[in-house]
């Protein structure tokens, strides 16, 4: 986050290109196998999240993407260029249908969502698709998704994030500093 508050206020546009921005050379260096980044409409069409490597991101399509012929273009080249896809706080009501057969995570709100709509949504991706229950708070949830057959989880069960702060020193503070320490 750019501010002490543990929430995002903005355009979703700008956070999504400062992340690629500020993370390619992070990312690219990651051991990790599953990064997921928000994608936007503009992000997936236009192909900058092509600046990411393929190999370490999943391209996570948020529930407010309007999927449609241009949108599903560009992932079936996304995913052709090595990307994995996950469909953010997926619904069976939602619009994302088209990008059923692309997905290979699919996020589910476990706070939004009841046992019913859940079991709906397994049986529209079947095996080849991997769960990750979001905004799972207590054991009783996490154990609830572990039974439902999903295989990764988010939530404050597991931790709560913290807001680390860092200080903006002058480009002659960082000289200053460097020549002292030679």
């Amino acid at each position: 986050r750019a501010g002490t508050e543990n929430a995002f206020r903005g355009d979703i546009e700008d956070a999504t290109n400062h992340t690629i921005d500020s993370c390619v050379s992070m990312v690219a260096c990651s051991s990790c196998k599953n990064l997921f980044v928000n994608s936007t409409r503009n992000a997936l069409v236009s192909r900058s999240v092509n600046l990411l490597p393929s190999r370490t991101v999943v391209l996570e399509i948020l529930e407010t993407v309007i999927v449609d012929a241009e949108v599903v273009r560009a992932c079936k080249q996304l995913k052709r260029d090595g990307f994995r896809l996950a469909l953010d706080d997926f619904s069976p009501n939602g619009n994302h249908g088209d990008l059923i057969d692309l997905a290979d995570y699919v996020k589910i709100d476990f706070r939004a969502s009841d046992p019913v709509t859940r079991q709906e949504i397994y049986k529209m991706f079947g095996k080849k698709t991997i769960f990750l229950a979001e905004k799972v708070e207590t054991l009783v949830e996490v154990n609830a998704a572990i039974a439902e057959g999903n295989k990764l989880f988010q939530g404050y069960f597991h931790a709560r994030p913290e807001i680390i702060a860092e200080a903006q020193i002058s480009a002659g503070t960082a000289v200053y500093l460097q020549r002292k320490a030679a």
